[in-house]
């Protein structure tokens, strides 16, 4: 997903909005992702922890420098 936010909303607003769409997606839809055979073109769940370590990094570094 991508967010485009005016510079006086500030630099976290839009970190929250993604967590919020990430949390609501999951509750909607959580149960027939978990019970639904893999895609054939799924990676390993690789993928799902370098882009959790992305997103902590950025997160981390728009909390400590703003």
């Amino acid at each position: 997903f991508l967010v485009v936010a005016d510079e006086a909303v500030g630099r976290s607003l839009p970190f929250v909005f993604l967590e919020r769409v990430r949390d609501d997606f999951k509750h909607r839809y959580g149960a027939s992702i978990g019970s639904g055979s893999s895609h054939p073109l799924e990676d390993e769940e690789e993928d799902d922890d370098l882009f959790e370590d992305r997103f902590n990094i950025a997160y981390n570094l728009d909390r400590e420098f703003g």
